[in-house]
């Protein structure tokens, strides 16, 4: 619910195109191997307050692959640069009466080298916290 406007946000602020090297949820199975690429994930089971009743903070985790360590470390630090430190953010309406303000968004680790995947890109991890309010 909260993944796909997030989504939608990184690509307008770095450039990447949703479904093509932007990613929700997980890479999709048939993804190019050669591409530089990032999927967004949620880490927690969207933290809530009593007190407010319509605010989420959310720790979120994105995980950048190209088959070089330059491209994949230079495609990290682009999205770690385009959004820590975000406030009083309008993320996109993607479904009617649903609308999302991020009331801050910090990084919470730098871009990370974790090493090669499986299918031998190099992968980067930077993880996030996002407080999210329904408008």
């Amino acid at each position: 619910m909260y993944l796909k406007p997030i989504t939608e946000y990184i690509a307008t602020e770095t450039g990447l195109t949703v479904n093509t090297n932007l990613f929700y949820g997980f890479f999709p199975q048939g993804m190019a191997r050669n591409i530089l690429a990032s999927v967004i994930t949620a880490r927690n089971n969207n933290k809530v307050n009593g007190y407010l009743a319509d605010y989420i903070d959310l720790d979120i985790t994105i995980y950048t692959v190209a088959p070089n360590y330059a491209p994949a470390e230079v495609g990290a630090f682009a999205i770690y640069t385009a959004l820590h430190s975000r406030f009083a953010v309008d993320l996109p309406i993607i479904t009617v009466g649903q609308e999302f303000e991020i009331m801050t968004l910090i990084a919470t680790s730098a871009p990370t080298y974790e090493g090669q995947d499986e299918r031998n890109n190099h992968v980067f991890r930077t993880s996030y916290n996002i407080k999210i309010e329904n408008k």
